[in-house]
């Protein structure tokens, strides 16, 4: 079942993403909280949530964005890290997170939604992800 589901996740990310082509990126919450991440251009972070399986009909808001904030165009990467977690990278190469509890609109992030920075030196990995529960992979340009 969970196979079923993560490939219906995957399916509908893929297909959020060819639909919503004025967003940078958009990412998943790696969590069972239903919740998309999406970044546009002009540097404002929205979200999109859905309750049960993530179809189109179980979206929330009648599927629209909810922004949290602008300003979010100083990250060359922005990444959920679950359960409450918005990991962010500067070109610099300084990776930072926000954390929030209950629904990710700015008045539930903690340390009054700034950032936190973890450490610099991050701008050496062609790709950073999250597998969630704390763990952040990172992979270098040679693979």
């Amino acid at each position: 079942m969970k196979i079923i589901q993560s490939r219906i996740a995957k399916v509908l990310l893929a297909s959020i993403i060819a639909l919503l082509t004025i967003f940078t990126s958009v990412v998943n919450s790696q969590s069972t909280s239903g919740i998309l991440f999406a970044q546009k251009p002009n540097g404002e972070l929205s979200y999109y949530s859905y309750s049960g399986s993530p179809n189109l009909n179980n979206f929330n808001n009648n599927g629209n964005e909810r922004v949290i904030s602008s300003g979010w165009n100083i990250y060359s990467k922005i990444f959920s890290g679950g359960s409450g977690i918005i990991f962010a990278q500067k070109p610099n190469g300084e990776l930072s997170y926000y954390s929030y509890s209950g629904s990710p609109n700015l008045n539930n992030f903690n340390n009054n939604g700034n950032e936190r920075v973890i450490s610099s030196g991050w701008n050496i990995y062609s790709k950073i992800f999250s597998g969630g529960s704390g763990i952040i992979f990172a992979q270098k340009p040679n693979g």
